[in-house]
């Protein structure tokens, strides 16, 4: 893991906090963040992202980040990702903590136990 934060948001920017919290605006973006600085110590993110990468919602950021995160295994001890749902929708943010609740045992078995904070 990597000492910083992944913030998903197609109109907000991350909170003021001492977190190095890196801005992606479109899923694609948060991939090239992800492949180029790895898995971050923390990841919040939106469900409508209609404005700045339409055809795509909160649910295919959610599983490209977990589709990533049991792609690059950990080696060693399990390490612990904190999981921040920050959307405005209800709907959204029930598809995509179902959606890591899911993937809970895979990401465990991939060495990365997520904390989930919604």
């Amino acid at each position: 893991m990597n000492d910083y934060a992944l913030y998903l948001d197609d109109i907000r920017h991350p909170p003021q906090t001492d977190d190095n919290w890196m801005l992606c605006r479109t899923v694609r973006a948060m991939l090239e963040i992800l492949n180029k600085h790895g898995i971050p110590t923390l990841a919040s993110f939106d469900y409508e992202l209609g404005r700045t990468d339409p055809g795509h919602s909160g649910d295919d950021a959610v599983t490209a980040f977990l589709d990533y995160l049991i792609s690059h295994p950990n080696e060693g001890e399990v390490i612990e990702l904190e999981v921040h749902l920050h959307t405005s929708s209800r709907h959204g943010e029930g598809r995509m903590a179902n959606l890591l609740k899911q993937s809970q045992v895979t990401c465990a078995q991939a060495g990365i136990r997520l904390v989930h904070s919604y």
